[in-house]
């Protein structure tokens, strides 16, 4: 199976690269909650997946960044700012590397 094809459904897409995931979505701001769960559901889907063939993800690497106004970030609760991981909680970053590329959520 495509793992495009089993993800993209819970996300909007997902990319795979020889050692990277990553995924991304749109939303409307009072869609954070369904938005994140979506996400969660996602990255446990990717998790069994990865476990199936003997690899995991590193909670360690794995980042979560919201990019909106100001104004829209300070209206995300605390208890939205973060993702559980493989049992790890992953918090959400100002800054994020893709592909050697640094991008800041403002």
């Amino acid at each position: 199976m495509n793992a495009n094809t089993r993800f993209t459904s819970a996300i909007h897409s997902v990319s795979l690269f020889a050692d990277d995931t990553q995924g991304y979505d749109s939303h409307y701001i009072t869609d954070v909650p369904a938005l994140l769960s979506r996400l969660s559901a996602c990255v446990n889907d990717l998790n069994s997946l990865y476990s199936s063939l003997c690899l995991q993800l590193n909670p360690a690497t794995t980042e979560l960044i919201w990019f909106v106004s100001r104004s829209n970030l300070a209206k995300i609760s605390a208890e939205y700012r973060s993702l559980t991981v493989a049992s790890s909680s992953i918090h959400c970053a100002h800054t994020v590397c893709n592909l050697g590329v640094i991008f800041d959520s403002e």
